[in-house]
């Protein structure tokens, strides 16, 4: 019997669905309704607009775009706009990334103290929600330290705005980020990853020990027995 058939998977065949649900489960079907619920909001929106009597101004949405001055072309507020929500982004981004990967490594690295450390970090700010977060370092930071750091952080740091957004979104996000390598690390470690071996990959090549929890199945072109990992 081949490696193929050993491991098929055995059981009842799926019943097929009926054909009132394939013909709502078809992509175009779905599309089409998608269009027509939007259309429908769209409608609604300006009907009700026009029977209430407001005027929607859209003629004024391109001076927030662009406009031309004395100067020339300038670009609108919406644009800038744009620029910052993206620098934010990416700023809190890398802030994130590292402390996320600071705080997995502590939580996963047995220590007592740094262990609970990470726990502690992650339940704090896993149940705050975001914008409270932000309102907090904004408002509440500046009067919480002493006088002249309080004034300093809300006067003459350099875009407050800015900085207390990108610590606020950072640690919100690096909580994220640490829950998701520590459930990656202990999901390698389970055994849930078996590599294939190709030829040339250098090694041994033919027989390769791995941590397995499964005794036997079937990943890639290897064959998974026992905590071996041998050629199909």
């Amino acid at each position: 019997m081949s490696l193929a058939e050993d491991h098929a998977p055995k059981g009842l065949a799926l019943r097929r669905p009926p054909p009132v649900q394939r013909f709502f489960g078809s992509v175009w079907v779905s599309i089409a309704i998608y269009v027509a619920v939007v259309g429908l909001i769209i409608y609604g929106s300006f009907t009700g607009a026009q029977n209430m009597g407001y005027n929607w101004q859209w003629h004024r949405v391109p001076q927030y775009l662009y406009s031309f001055t004395d100067d020339g072309f300038q670009l609108g507020e919406m644009f800038w706009g744009l620029m910052t929500t993206i620098k934010l982004s990416v700023t809190a981004f890398f802030f994130a990334t590292l402390l996320g990967l600071l705080v997995a490594i502590l939580r996963l690295s047995g220590l007592v103290i740094g262990s609970a450390v990470a726990v502690g970090f992650l339940e704090f700010i896993r149940n705050i929600p975001l914008l409270v977060q932000m309102f907090i370092w904004y408002f509440a930071i500046p009067e919480l330290v002493p006088d002249d750091m309080g004034r300093w952080m809300k006067r003459d740091m350099p875009n407050p705005e800015f900085v207390t957004a990108v610590i606020a979104l950072g640690l919100y996000t690096a909580s994220r980020v640490a829950e998701q390598v520590r459930a990656g690390r202990i999901a390698f470690d389970g055994g849930g990853l078996a590599l294939p071996l190709f030829p040339g990959g250098g090694g041994d090549g033919d027989r390769k020990v791995i941590k397995q929890n499964r005794c036997e199945g079937t990943v890639g072109v290897c064959r998974v027995d026992c905590g071996e990992v041998s050629r199909a």
